[in-house]
């Protein structure tokens, strides 16, 4: 019998026997077979038909795996189960299970089974590879779409009174801005990855000079005495010391942001997987540590990169964790105090301050990210 209609003759069967599954352990038994019937076909060489179609299989089973993961009840914000010693958590549960990525199955759990199923159609017809990770993808882009959808579907609310969001070109509103005014800059330049308009040059020393302009033009807005936390691209990181440093800033610390969740698995065979962003910390006034030595007084901070399923939501491609910024802002400033962020994004540095009592000055130009900054706050 053709191999292809073995594999459809068994692509029906375990279609049936997923639905049929009542428990996680019954359908990882399903996925797992899968996999390895997925292993063993690449290695054969098979064609990318059959591939798809025993991957076909698989996907359905993360996703059934998915679904029983988010049936798991939850409990003052952390993940309950009863179990025999009282204290097993989801992650522990699963992790008992042999399940070590069910956020990635919750996700394909999240699209509606229709779009699921024509998604794996089209790929299908396409003639291109199903995976886990393409669907992962498609599902936490459509769910960010949603949120940004919802999110600028509402009434644009008034802003608090403590934040001033400057609308359009950076060079221009920085003007409005009173000069020896702002005790703490924070802000996430472009980091000129050519991703999107806003972070696009035509050089390397096109976007160092652009650099070198917005600090000049913001350094007679800051008090005598002030913090500075830049975020900045890795790869130009000791381009912005040289220019900080020929414009005599202070330079204090080097903080590394690091994150686990989003980790480039593609880097290749010819460099590491980046996991950190790098922050200038430049300045000549006191933090704000407390008494006792905590995760904040040393110089690398392990906090997730947002996604669309985090409470805070993804509405940037390059959105900073609220965590992140809001550690930056109360140890860089105090409450009353005027923080600038000159490249505002989608607002988080304006959360913040809204929740610590900070006056915020915002400069955002992106019409669409000036309706979410508005709404989010």
């Amino acid at each position: 019998m053709d191999k292809q209609i073995i594999i459809l003759n068994n692509w029906e069967k375990a279609k049936h026997a997923i639905a049929e599954c009542k428990s996680i352990d019954e359908v990882k038994n399903i996925r797992d077979k899968a996999e390895a019937l997925r292993a063993y076909a690449q290695q054969a060489r098979e064609t990318l038909e059959i591939q798809n179609n025993i991957v076909d299989i698989k996907v359905r089973a993360e996703r059934k795996m998915g679904e029983f993961s988010k049936e798991l009840p939850i409990q003052k914000g952390k993940y309950q189960q009863t179990s025999h010693d009282g204290k097993s958590d989801k992650s522990n549960i699963l992790k008992e299970a042999g399940i070590k990525h069910y956020e990635r199955y919750e996700a394909m759990a999240n699209l509606p089974e229709d779009v699921f199923n024509k998604y794996i159609e089209e790929t299908k017809k396409n003639n291109e590879r199903l995976a886990t990770g393409g669907i992962v993808k498609f599902a936490k882009e459509l769910e960010r779409k949603d949120r940004t959808n919802k999110l600028l579907s509402r009434d644009n609310k008034i802003l608090p009174t403590n934040i001033l969001l400057l609308e359009g070109d950076v060079f221009d509103q920085i003007k409005k801005i009173e000069d020896k005014s702002v005790d703490l800059l924070i802000t996430d330049p472009p980091y000129f990855m050519n991703k999107a308009d806003w972070d696009t040059f035509k050089s390397r020393k096109e976007f160092l000079d652009f650099t070198k302009q917005w600090i000049e033009a913001i350094l007679p807005k800051l008090k005598d005495q002030y913090n500075i936390f830049i975020s900045f691209n890795p790869e130009y990181f000791a381009d912005l010391e040289i220019i900080c440093r020929d414009l005599e800033l202070p330079i204090k610390s080097r903080l590394i942001w690091h994150y686990r969740n989003a980790g480039g698995k593609s880097a290749g065979k010819f460099m590491f997987s980046r996991t950190y962003e790098p922050i200038l910390h430049i300045g000549n006034r006191e933090l704000n540590f407390g008494e006792e030595w905590t995760d904040e007084r040393f110089d690398v901070w392990t906090i997730a990169v947002p996604q669309s399923n985090f409470d805070e939501g993804k509405f940037h491609p390059t959105q900073k964790p609220l965590d992140l910024f809001r550690r930056l802002i109360e140890l860089g400033s105090k409450k009353g105090d005027i923080v600038a962020d000159i490249f505002a994004g989608s607002g988080t540095t304006g959360i913040a301050c809204k929740e610590l009592e900070r006056v915020c000055i915002m400069i955002e130009r992106d019409p669409e990210y000036i309706k979410i900054i508005k709404n989010r706050l």
